[in-house]
C-alpha cells in the first residue's frame, strides 16, 4: 500500500453513473530464491482483471515476451548484473479511466467511494502491455534501441564503441556490458525514472539457475525446480535412472 500511495497510483472518488467498478483481492506469496529458500513473503493487491469489460476498460492486451534463444545468446556474450524493477506495473500510465472497489482492510470511512487509477496496477488486463510500453520509453530515452530480431532486447553503442545489451522480461532486466563501470552507469540512468535494484551477478533468471564456469562459459539448469517437483510428488527418495523408460518398452 505504501508503494501505491507513493507512486500516486489511485485517488478516491465517487463512482460516475454507469461505470464498471473492478473488483480486487490480495495475493499472498512465498517467493523463492535460486536455492529454493523462501525470500521473502509478499502481499500484493491486484485487480480482478476478469471483471473488466472489453471496449470499456481495456482494448489491446498483448505484451512482448523474450525469446529463449535471446537469453542464451546474451549469456554467451557475458551477462553481468541482474536488475529488478521495483513495483514495475505501478510506473505505467493508463489511457483509460478505470475504477476499482476499495481493497479489503483499507476501506475509507465513506465506503461508497472507489479508486480511480492514475497508473497501472497488477492484475489489469492491460497492465503488462502498459509496463512494456513504459519500459521501452525509458530505455530509448537513455539511448537504447529496440532490436528487430527480438523486441525485448535493447542495444546501445558506448563511447568506447563496445555494445551494451539489456534484456527485458516483465520486471526483470538482464544486462550485458563491457565492464562494471558501464553497468553502473546504466543503473544510475534507469534509476532517474524507475526504482531499479541491482541483484548482483546473474545466477537465477526466469526459473533458470545460471552457473558461470572458470573458463567463462555458462551452465544453465533447473536442478532446484526438479528437486522441488520430486518433493511435491513424494519422489525425492526415488532412484535416478539414465533413461526415462525401459530400453525395450516400445519393442
Amino acid at each position: 500500500m505504501t508503494s501505491l500511495k507513493r507512486k500516486g497510483v489511485f485517488e478516491l472518488v465517487e463512482p460516475p453513473d454507469g461505470c464498471n467498478v473492478i473488483s480486487s483481492k490480495w495475493i499472498f506469496k512465498a517467493k523463492r530464491d535460486a536455492s529454493g529458500n523462501i525470500h521473502p513473503y509478499k502481499a500484493r493487491l491486484v485487480a480482478r482483471g476478469f471483471s473488466q469489460r472489453l471496449g470499456e476498460d481495456y482494448d489491446e492486451t498483448f505484451a512482448l515476451v523474450v525469446k529463449h534463444e535471446t537469453i542464451r545468446t546474451l549469456l554467451s556474450i557475458a551477462a553481468r548484473p541482474h536488475f529488478d524493477v521495483k513495483c514495475a506495473d505501478l510506473n505505467a500510465e493508463l489511457p483509460e479511466k478505470l475504477y476499482m472497489e476499495q481493497p479489503t482492510g483499507f476501506e475509507d470511512t465513506n465506503k461508497d467511494m472507489v479508486w480511480q487509477f492514475k497508473r497501472s496496477i497488477y492484475g489489469l488486463k492491460q497492465s503488462a502491455r502498459a509496463w512494456n510500453t513504459k519500459a521501452r520509453e525509458i530505455l530509448t530515452t537513455v539511448g537504447f534501441c529496440q532490436a528487430k530480431a527480438d523486441l525485448c532486447l535493447y542495444t546501445r553503442k558506448e563511447p568506447s564503441r563496445s555494445m551494451t545489451y539489456v534484456l527485458l522480461y516483465v520486471d526483470d532486466l538482464l544486462l550485458a556490458a563491457e565492464n562494471e563501470a558501464v553497468a553502473l552507469t546504466v543503473n544510475k540512468q534507469l534509476n532517474k525514472y524507475i526504482e531499479v535494484k541491482d541483484l548482483g551477478e546473474v545466477s537465477y533468471y526466469l526459473g533458470i539457475q545460471i552457473e558461470q564456469k572458470l573458463d567463462g562459459t555458462f551452465l544453465i539448469h533447473q536442478k532446484n525446480k526438479i528437486m522441488q517437483l520430486l518433493k511435491t510428488c513424494s519422489m525425492k527418495e526415488a532412484k535416478p535412472v539414465a533413461t526415462p523408460m525401459e530400453t525395450n518398452y516400445l519393442s
